[in-house]
């Protein structure tokens, strides 16, 4: 009897239900990739991102404005061009690029090359091709391009340093955005400390600063001569003189083009991929709305803030670098402020380059400002920030770009 009990009570066997339960389903194999690069060719021009092109063609101007003085100058006068044009208007073309151009639209051109490496390889991903079957050759032709166009053409060239810079982005493509966020702090850090580096040991090398000596106009006459009235090779032998001189030195400045790359990389996978741009759009019509389906929105606003506050210290650094002194007022001051505030306002706040427009027209109201009355009446530019803004909140509400897009927008009279 308890053995019978026994044996009712003992559980069947486990075998049997595994013998018995349907197999799990096999995970999908991913579908292999393409090698073909004929499927990721020219982009359709309804493919195409209109604003990113916009920025793009911009950059490229201001790349060919700021370096007109390389083209017909010797590079070793790039930074004292006046020594071969000391007219009143040079001077005055030369201090606006300066002001306006220099160093601002190759930086705006190289995040771009980022975010472009980016969208390539999202496209190709899309399209079912591998990336890497098609985008190292590209970069071996922009190094050929770039040496060619070095020793041949013209010596400073910066295309070498964009393949070198867009092989090392090549490391990042799989990697998580923290580790492409840190890094992209990593290099710009080296390539300033590397610049202390060498003041440093250039200071103690020597005890006493060598007196700067008066250009040599007999040597400057020569190379434009050479480039005026040279054969080929003339011209050639004198752009190999200046590639070694100039640009191969110079590519030291790929830790920092580096940075722009990654910083273009990071911004669109953080449009692209991820949930960012619409939890910042649901944010932006109704914060309560936002938080009530899941959206972290401190979060948010901290990675926003965060985000600004990197390109502001970049520029921090840059302006600190080009001015080699900086203080509280000059940085953070009331006048500053009220310069940001305006330029947003005046270019207009709800156009996506509206802030660009407003930041222009400020730069080219304070410039005006200093060259027509100096330091004659104190805060007379303050003045001026605080009444035109006053005058753009009321009667042009939209700014300058917003009220010139309403104009275009506006249905012509037949």
């Amino acid at each position: 009897m308890n053995a019978d009990n026994e044996e009712a009570r003992s559980p069947e066997p486990i075998a049997a239900d595994l013998t018995d339960a349907a197999p799990a389903p096999e995970p999908e194999p991913k579908p292999e990739l393409s090698r073909d690069p004929t499927l990721v060719g020219p982009v359709a021009g309804e493919d195409r991102i209109f604003y990113i092109d916009l920025l793009r063609g911009l950059a490229l101007f201001g790349i060919l404005a700021a370096n007109m003085r390389g083209f017909f100058a010797p590079l070793s006068v790039y930074e004292n061009i006046k020594v071969l044009y000391p007219g009143m208007a040079d001077r005055i073309a030369q201090a606006f690029i300066d002001i306006f151009i220099q160093g601002k639209f190759v930086t705006l051109f190289s995040f771009l090359f980022g975010l472009g490496f980016a969208v390539q390889m999202s496209r190709a991903e899309a399209k079912g091709v591998r990336f890497l079957s098609f985008y190292p050759r590209r970069l071996l032709a922009l190094a050929l391009f770039g040496v060619v166009h070095g020793i041949a053409i013209w010596a400073g060239d910066i295309l070498l340093t964009y393949s070198i810079a867009g092989a090392v982005l090549l490391l990042f493509r799989n990697r998580k955005q923290k580790t492409v966020l840190r890094w992209a702090a990593v290099f710009p850090t080296l390539f300033f400390v590397g610049i202390t580096v060498f003041f440093i040991a250039a200071r103690f090398r020597h005890t006493a600063p060598d007196p700067p000596k008066p250009p040599d106009m007999a040597r400057l006459q020569h190379i434009v001569d050479v480039y005026a009235h040279g054969s080929f090779l003339e011209i050639v032998r004198q752009n190999w003189i200046g590639w070694v001189g100039f640009s191969l030195p110079a590519q030291f400045a790929v830790l920092f083009v580096i940075y722009l790359f990654l910083l273009g990389l990071w911004v669109w996978r953080l449009v692209d991929r991820g949930m960012g741009r619409l939890a910042l759009q649901a944010i932006s019509e109704d914060e309560e709305a936002a938080a009530s389906v899941g959206i972290h929105v401190t979060r948010a606003k901290l990675q926003v803030t965060l985000v600004s506050a990197l390109m502001t210290c970049t520029g921090g650094i840059l302006y600190a670098q080009y001015q080699l002194y900086i203080n509280p007022d000059t940085v953070s001051g009331i006048a500053i402020s009220l310069q940001m505030v305006f330029g947003v306002i005046a270019g207009g706040m709800f156009v996506m380059l509206g802030p660009t427009v407003g930041a222009a027209f400020t730069l080219l109201l304070a410039e005006g400002l200093r060259l027509g009355f100096g330091n004659k009446y104190p805060a007379l530019d303050t003045t001026i920030y605080g009444v035109m803004l006053v005058l753009f909140i009321i009667f042009m509400p939209k700014g300058i770009l917003g009220a010139l897009l309403d104009l275009l927008r506006r249905p012509r009279r037949t």
